[in-house]
């Protein structure tokens, strides 16, 4: 019939050495088996995980909030993070993440100031959108990889001083770089390839 997904029972039970009643209600489900959502025409649903695609705008806030805390620790006084190879912008949705130009440049660039350009941060979009559909969608995606990337490798910086302050620290998934120069943890790549 209609109604709910529960069934409710209520049993009653009287103490007569103190003279109090007690109630006590129960609910039972019902069984429920969910269905999964029909096909559609023109591509739709061609797997059971499909239909638990999480949108672009939800991975690009997580990645904009974890970007964020990694920057207040970071900024945090007295935390001794320091992000050797990267720079975060922490702009929401629309977080940035920076490449710093490589030490043993930096220190040929300090030296003879007035000779070389100074290198500057070169920044990367970490957020991604599968609407953006143009001639330059593998180079959005590149871009994307590289702050994706850069996020890991602030990650790790972080853990790394994390780990040498408390020693009962551990993390649960190693993060290491390969020899291509890829950031994997725990075993996995994280490169978006989509």
């Amino acid at each position: 019939g209609g109604g709910g997904i529960f069934n409710y029972n209520t049993t009653t039970t009287t103490d007569s050495s103190s003279n109090t009643t007690t109630a006590m209600t129960t609910a039972t489900s019902s069984s429920i088996t969910p269905t999964p959502p029909p096909p559609q025409r023109g591509g739709g649903v061609t797997s059971k995980y499909d239909a638990f695609k999480v949108p672009w705008p939800e991975i690009n806030a997580a990645l904009g909030l974890s970007a964020l805390l990694l920057d207040t620790l970071q900024r945090k006084r007295n935390s001794g993070i320091t992000f050797q190879t990267h720079e975060i912008m922490p702009l929401g949705i629309a977080t940035k993440i920076g490449v710093k130009p490589s030490s043993s440049t930096s220190s040929s660039s300090s030296n003879n100031n007035n000779t070389k350009k100074q290198e500057k941060i070169i920044w990367y979009n970490l957020f991604y959108s599968e609407d953006s559909y143009s001639a330059f969608q593998f180079f959005t995606k590149r871009n994307f990889n590289v702050a994706l990337q850069g996020l890991l490798k602030c990650l790790q910086d972080a853990s790394d001083v994390a780990l040498r302050n408390d020693k009962t620290l551990s993390m649960p998934h190693e993060i290491t770089c390969t020899s291509r120069g890829e950031m994997v943890i725990g075993g996995l790549p994280i490169s978006y390839y989509g």
